[in-house]
């Protein structure tokens, strides 16, 4: 009987273990791949989406929205943040 106790606690400890490591891998995954952009629209193309923006270092990026982010509502030499994650934007806000 008391090894039958010993081995349910130890595969239930087994278990949340598990779980704990999964959960704090896909956290650290989904903050490390977001990026806040600060910058300078420097051009538009709304057929596909892409915002280029040049950076507060003078650097140009090149980043993609996603079809429920309205583009219409910027235009170039707007100064913005832009939270993407892999060059998709997750959100686009004018700066003032």
């Amino acid at each position: 009987m008391k090894k039958l106790v010993s081995k349910k606690l130890l595969s239930i400890l087994v278990v949340a273990l598990f779980t704990i490591c999964f959960c704090g891998v896909a956290v650290a995954e989904e903050t490390i791949n977001t990026v806040k952009i600060k910058g300078v629209i420097n051009n538009i193309i709304l057929d596909t989406g892409q915002v280029e923006v040049v950076n507060e270092s003078g650097v140009i990026l090149t980043v993609t929205a996603t079809p429920d982010i309205d583009l219409k509502a910027f235009t170039e030499g707007d100064k913005v943040i832009i939270e993407c994650s892999d060059n998709i934007i997750k959100s686009i806000v004018k700066q003032n």
